[in-house]
């Protein structure tokens, strides 16, 4: 299974989403502030992977909705080769 990041940048929300619409789960994706999800660790307002070194030796990747894609199709494909569970 492939796993990589990607270019550009999302907020926890967008990603959330992403993931539901990829899913193709139809659920509710309520955004709500960091200040109101009581984490135990404080978090910074605004962090983004940066992929800007691997530009400096020329490197690119995807999209991140690229790479999600692909993470999903790769995903879905070993859970259809996985032995069922074995009922109790």
């Amino acid at each position: 299974m492939r796993v990589e990041g990607g270019e550009g940048g999302c907020s926890w929300h967008e990603f959330a989403g992403a993931v539901l619409e990829e899913a193709q789960i139809r659920c509710k994706n309520v955004p709500i502030a960091t200040a109101d999800s009581r984490r135990l660790v404080r978090r910074p307002r605004y962090s983004v992977l940066s992929v800007a070194r691997l530009h400096d030796y020329g490197l690119r990747l995807s999209p991140w909705r690229t790479a999600l894609k692909r993470f999903m199709e790769d995903y879905a494909a070993v859970d259809e080769r996985a032995e069922p569970a074995q009922g109790r």
